[in-house]
């Protein structure tokens, strides 16, 4: 701060101890990039307004395009003083408008229709052959390479909006789709797709399960794949090919003797075939295993719903006699028994 002639108080930046600010200028080239932008946008917009005049836009269309135009041009210069990209798209922007605008104005003036199509290509031929040679070869190249582009654009955009719209469970189903068709022997990718169509429950989803899980268990049997199978070919009624591939389980070493027969005891139940049931439980229970009590309890639930409630109680005592007290199993026996008793 110092006192001027004025004998008046002025704020200077002098005596502060600071550096005088700087501003930033614009190199020659900015400059000069600029001006070839204004320039260029200036001569188009020149060319336009020509053709608005030949064609005789209405007064509404000229401010239209003359908006657009305006718009256009102060967006490359500011553009074009930090950057080269920006204002070749605002360029690119600027040209599209005006040919939708012109395209607008030939068809709705019909000045398309004055131009003999034939004449023109006859004088063509005739006064410069090579150039309509080169010129028909181009255009023909054009032609294929945006419909390409175009198919493209199309495709692309049916992608987006179907990743967006497309429910989780659906995009999740493409995927695996997609998955399998370019590794189709992995079983893992099968195995998945297989689950993913039997999750959906409609009957063509559940047709391409069964045949998913048909060619794993042609391959790889495991108790999964062939529990899975059971269950695709009982929601096809096939009840038969159900229990003869829910009893292929007992062929396994891994196989859950307890877990088989609760798929038989469901197959019995939801077939209403349980007759078939009691027989294939009959079976299983005969068999020394650390499950049979298990086995012999579903066994007993059919032999009720069946009417059979002597063969029922018998099971029932032989589970209470062989299990300890301290099991679960032992419980629910006695549970059974107390339900047989009452009814």
């Amino acid at each position: 701060m110092s006192f001027d002639d004025n004998d008046g108080y002025s704020d200077s930046n002098e005596f502060s101890g600071f550096p005088p600010k700087q501003q930033a200028g614009r190199s020659c080239l900015s400059h000069l990039w600029g001006l070839f932008c204004s320039t260029t946008f200036l001569a188009n917009g020149a060319l336009f307004a020509f053709f608005l005049i030949g064609l005789q836009a209405s007064r509404d269309l000229a401010f239209i395009a003359g908006c657009i135009f305006l718009f256009a041009f102060l967006w490359q210069r500011r553009a074009s003083r930090t950057g080269c990209l920006t204002p070749v798209f605002v360029f690119g922007f600027l040209i599209f408008w005006e040919l939708v605008i012109v395209g607008g104005l030939f068809y709705q003036t019909g000045i398309y229709k004055q131009v003999d199509l034939n004449k023109v290509k006859s004088n063509l031929q005739r006064q410069a052959p090579e150039a309509y040679k080169y010129a028909e070869k181009f255009l023909e190249n054009s032609a294929v390479q945006g419909k390409m582009l175009v198919d493209s654009a199309v495709g692309a955009v049916k992608n987006a909006v179907a990743e967006f719209t497309l429910p989780d469970e659906t995009r999740k189903l493409i995927d695996l789709e997609t998955a399998f068709s370019e590794r189709p022997g992995d079983v893992g990718t099968v195995m998945a797709l297989a689950e993913a169509y039997a999750a959906r429950g409609d009957l063509a989803s559940t047709r391409l399960s069964v045949a998913l899980y048909e060619a794993l268990v042609e391959t790889e049997p495991t108790d999964v794949c062939l529990e899975s199978l059971a269950e695709g070919y009982a929601r096809l009624l096939r009840h038969d090919l159900a229990f003869s591939t829910a009893l292929r389980r007992t062929w396994l070493p891994q196989a859950s003797l307890g877990k088989v027969a609760r798929q038989l005891a469901f197959l019995a139940v939801d077939s209403a075939d349980l007759t078939r049931g009691i027989f294939e439980l009959e079976r299983l229970a005969r068999r020394p295993d650390p499950e049979q009590e298990e086995v012999k309890l579903l066994l007993a639930a059919l032999y009720k719903d069946a009417g059979h409630k002597e063969n029922a109680m018998q099971l029932v005592d032989e589970i209470l006699e062989s299990a300890p007290e301290t099991l679960a199993i032992n419980r629910e026996a006695a549970a059974f028994k107390k339900q047989l008793t009452e009814n």
